[in-house]
């Protein structure tokens, strides 16, 4: 097992990012690296916070009511390196797993779609 660390900006933040790609034994059967980092991500009635992500999966916490198997759209907006201009991505997914939590909801769900544009 190895990991290391990247650095990825937010219009607003910059976050330190942690790589961790499992032995090739683990039991593990993601398909993509995950990379843990707490990035903003707006939905269409509220926000919340991802803990981490992939290519094709996220889990994140929210104080919105999410069900299983629900289909979501969230948006989060990063800073592109190459220009001063941050990017938009938008993401359509399915909610996988669900952790009830106190006062959020903690969810896994796989991204199905997802589109970069520069944002406004």
């Amino acid at each position: 097992m190895y990991s290391y660390t990247i650095l990825l900006q937010h219009p607003t933040h910059s976050y330190n990012l942690r790589r961790h790609t499992m032995s090739m034994y683990s039991r593990d059967n993601r398909k993509s690296s995950r990379f843990y980092g707490e990035i903003p991500i707006e939905f269409k009635n509220g926000v919340g916070t991802t803990r981490d992500y992939s290519a094709d999966g996220v889990f994140f916490t929210t104080d919105q009511p999410v069900a299983l198997g629900e289909q979501i759209e969230f948006f989060m907006v990063l800073r592109y390196l190459g220009t001063q201009q941050p990017v938009r991505v938008q993401c359509e997914a399915q909610v996988v797993r669900i952790e009830p939590g106190a006062s959020w909801t903690g969810a896994a769900a796989v991204i199905n779609r997802h589109s970069i544009e520069m944002a406004a």
